[in-house]
């Protein structure tokens, strides 16, 4: 656990992996904002495209 924290400390590109949990929270609160969700997709989706 302890490495993989680490990991994300060193690497500012995995930070974006916060975007998961919120894709989630803002796709209950607002199911009609297709925009917003999709952009939050993106930015979450981002990190696992990553080399």
């Amino acid at each position: 656990m302890t490495t993989l924290l680490k990991e994300i400390r060193h690497n500012p590109l995995l930070w974006l992996l916060l975007f998961v949990p919120i894709v989630f929270i803002a796709g209950k609160l607002w199911p009609e904002a297709h925009t917003l969700l999709f952009v939050l997709s993106v930015l979450a989706i981002v990190p696992l495209a990553s080399p």
